[in-house]
């Protein structure tokens, strides 16, 4: 049995995190911790990602680049390479909008996915197919209507849009 502990430091412009919410790798050998987070100073919400090996050992920590956004879904590819947050901004802007970010847990990088060719994420509801492939609910703009009022379902595979993404 693992035990996880919260530690809240009291201090001005320190993160405050809840209990962490643990999402292991398929193949067990990893976990993943999302904890939202809340600056003391300036009251911004975020999430903070932690990467533990089965020892324990933290191979991935990141507490800035999803600053602003908490994690509505997570899920691993069927590869274990990747983990996927699903996102909403935490201030309320834009609520049909749901910025994917993705971890790759080789590399030891979050980078950030708002759309597929054009279409915005408007769902937190993600599905997995072998090795990586993602599919998501995205709005097209085909039929004039505004977001989320027209979906479409895209499909991509992580590996090969990984290098066109950009760090946040």
């Amino acid at each position: 049995m693992k035990f996880v502990f919260v530690v809240l430091l009291l201090l001005p412009g320190c993160l405050i995190a809840k209990e962490p919410r643990e999402d292991s790798s398929p193949d067990r050998m990893v976990s993943a911790f999302l904890s939202e987070t809340k600056d003391r100073k300036t009251g911004d919400t975020g999430t903070k990602v932690t990467i533990e090996d089965l020892n324990g050992k933290t191979l991935f920590e990141d507490s800035t680049t999803l600053a602003h956004y908490v994690v509505d879904d997570s899920i691993w590819t069927e590869d274990g390479k990747y983990l996927l947050l699903v996102t909403i901004n935490a201030d309320g802007h834009s609520p049909w909008h749901h910025p994917l970010f993705i971890l790759n847990i080789s590399a030891r990088k979050i980078r950030r996915m708002d759309d597929f060719e054009g279409h915005p994420f408007i769902s937190s509801q993600v599905w997995t197919r072998a090795p990586d492939t993602v599919i998501l609910v995205a709005h097209t703009f085909r039929h004039g209507l505004t977001a989320p009022d027209d979906p479409v379902i895209v499909r991509f595979r992580v590996s090969e849009v990984w290098a066109r993404l950009k760090s946040n």
